[in-house]
């Protein structure tokens, strides 16, 4: 791996790492809002991953290939924060290592994304 790919990786494990503390929040906010009677989830969802949508769409590898699927890439990448996030409580999150499940959301990710481009 260049020392820029390493540099894009690293900025991207950063964002993931750090929805993955707020969506655990978040978790905990409309859990909340349900024992006080009542929440609004949508409102509440909207503010999340804000910050890895854009992180991602300014990785150099996207801005490079405005012609692949990008948006699918971005919902793989969701879809496998989502599921690995689900694996979680709100306090082993906050008392496990998030570097280390966002090494392991993105390398998925990453595993996944050479092989849909090597069968483009």
């Amino acid at each position: 791996m260049t020392p820029e790919n390493r540099k894009t990786a690293d900025k991207l494990i950063k964002a993931i790492q750090d929805n993955i503390i707020f969506v655990a929040f978040q978790h905990k906010l409309i859990e909340l809002s349900r024992l006080i009677g009542g929440v609004n989830e949508e409102k509440i969802s909207k503010f999340s991953l804000i910050s890895l949508y854009n992180v991602f769409f300014c990785l150099p590898e996207i801005e490079a290939h405005p012609e692949r699927k990008i948006e699918n890439h971005f919902q793989i990448l969701m879809n496998i924060f989502n599921r690995k996030i689900q694996l979680y409580t709100f306090s082993q999150i906050i008392n496990g290592d998030t570097e280390e499940l966002a090494k392991s959301i993105h390398s998925e990710w990453q595993q996944i994304m050479r092989e849909i481009i090597k069968n483009e």
